[in-house]
């Protein structure tokens, strides 16, 4: 009996130290953690704040707002080329009539004449 408590002192005297240590890193790491998160939300109230258009003072989840795209190149500048798609598969089949493979291949265009400006 005797022993037993003398053991169990021991253990503790040497135990108590690394359960502390190990109870600090994980409050520290969890300080860690809330501090990067904090910077994060406010990084990105920062962007939303900063954002061009004037469209994040609006409602939360609302979509900017769209300018319309102009072409960069002048409608007038080249021709039109006419094309059609066509569609060629394949398919490969095995003893038992199951089929295994199913291919697709385009044609190649070919009649295009390209000339230097």
């Amino acid at each position: 009996m005797f022993a037993t408590i003398i053991i169990l002192a021991i253990l503790t005297v040497l135990l108590w130290p690394a359960i502390r240590t190990i109870l600090a890193l994980r409050r520290a790491q969890k300080q860690a953690q809330q501090a990067f998160s904090q910077a994060r939300r406010a990084a990105q109230e920062e962007s939303r704040r900063n954002r061009p258009g004037g469209w994040s003072a609006g409602e939360a989840g609302s979509a900017p707002q769209q300018h319309p795209r102009r072409k960069k190149i002048d409608p007038s500048v080249g021709e039109y080329v006419e094309w059609e798609e066509v569609k060629v598969s394949s398919t490969t089949t095995d003893s038992s009539g199951k089929s295994t493979r199913t291919t697709v291949t385009e044609e190649q265009i070919t009649d295009v004449e390209w000339e230097e400006l």
